[in-house]
């Protein structure tokens, strides 16, 4: 996930999403060449990898995450389940918070994913018993809360960052 982070947010290209944005046609385009597997656009790629988190979220969320015993090779074991919470909360979640920092414009069709990915994270707020998650899925809601583009997706979503002062 820190690779894809590098790739993609912090590029060279520092207008990769604030370049003009694309027309409806575009898009619809986009979202056929991912259908026909032809190559994608640099926004059609981080729009699945966007897609691909959120499905990943939604599998926690709905328990369907197995709890595997892993047996490392220094004969140490971990848990499937504690590997899934960090890949969500320690990579996820800021790397879908650094996407909507990049995001300057609505991108189509595809946009109604981020008032889901938004009413996703405020779930995960309140699933999770560990301070450390509960202050990384905040962060990330209070970002969304406050910011002028962004505090649409979370109008109709019950969440703590609406508690914070002058709200």
């Amino acid at each position: 996930m820190e690779y894809i982070s590098h790739a993609f947010l912090d590029s060279g290209d520092l207008g990769f999403l604030t370049k003009s944005a694309p027309s409806a046609a575009e898009v619809e385009e986009d979202e056929k060449k991912m259908q026909d597997g032809e190559e994608k656009s640099d926004i059609a790629v981080l729009m699945e990898i966007v897609e691909n988190m959120n499905t990943d979220i939604e599998s926690y969320l709905n328990d369907e995450i197995v709890d595997h015993e892993l047996i490392y090779p220094n004969r140490k074991t971990g848990s499937m389940f504690e590997l899934a919470e960090d890949y969500i909360f320690k990579f996820g979640l800021p790397f879908l918070r650094s996407t909507l920092k990049r995001k300057q414009y609505d991108i189509g069709s595809t946009e109604l994913r981020f008032y889901v990915i938004a009413k996703n994270i405020a779930e995960l707020f309140y699933k999770t018993d560990k301070k450390e998650y509960k202050l990384i899925a905040f962060d990330v809601l209070k970002y969304i809360h406050t910011s002028e583009r962004h505090a649409k997706y979370l109008d109709s979503v019950k969440h703590p960052a609406k508690k914070l002062k002058g709200n």
